[in-house]
């Protein structure tokens, strides 16, 4: 798998309207309480959420803490959110990551979360490792990938358990 073309995306049922679900899920702050990677995360300035709001967080994964700086690249109230992650040299235009949050109607009400991770072509600390480990590149990418997936759907998970939101079967499906 090559990182740049690392894509995952995870479809989670919730039984809420799309406006509650978009308030909790473009409070940036807030992740830092549902992730098991983010453990902190304010915004940078008083703006509100819209394109061009910048956070800073801080992640963890086992011992090892590292501080990302994220922008809004997209709004449309209520119905997605989407950020990028600068990459390592702080560089907007090659984003190391980009995070969205697509939120449409279900049939039978509530609303179905798709929540996308895209790597980009910024510098990251993925890059990195697999640079420096060319011979186990393809399996540090493929353990990060899953590492993502399941932590995307701990963090839905978390949130809507902690909000009381109802997780309607089917139960939510990640995917690259």
């Amino acid at each position: 798998m090559k990182i740049t073309e690392m894509k995952i995306a995870v479809e989670f049922p919730v039984q809420a309207e799309a406006s509650e679900v978009w308030e909790v899920l473009s409070d940036i702050p807030r992740m830092a309480s549902w992730s098991p990677e983010c453990v902190q995360a304010g915004w940078l300035g008083d703006a509100p959420v819209g394109p061009g709001s910048e956070f800073a967080a801080t992640n963890q994964m086992g011992d090892w803490t590292w501080d990302v700086t994220g922008k809004i690249v997209a709004v449309a109230k209520p119905n997605m959110v989407t950020w990028m992650v600068k990459g390592l040299d702080q560089d907007t235009d090659q984003p190391s990551s980009t995070w969205s949050y697509e939120l449409s109607p279900l049939p039978d009400g509530g609303t179905l979360i798709t929540h996308t991770f895209v790597h980009g072509h910024g510098g990251s600390h993925l890059v990195t490792l697999a640079a420096q480990n060319p011979d186990h590149a393809d399996a540090i990418v493929e353990a990060r990938a899953q590492m993502l997936r399941d932590n995307m759907v701990q963090t839905l998970t978390k949130m809507a358990n902690q909000i009381g939101w109802t997780v309607p079967a089917p139960a939510p499906v990640a995917s690259t």
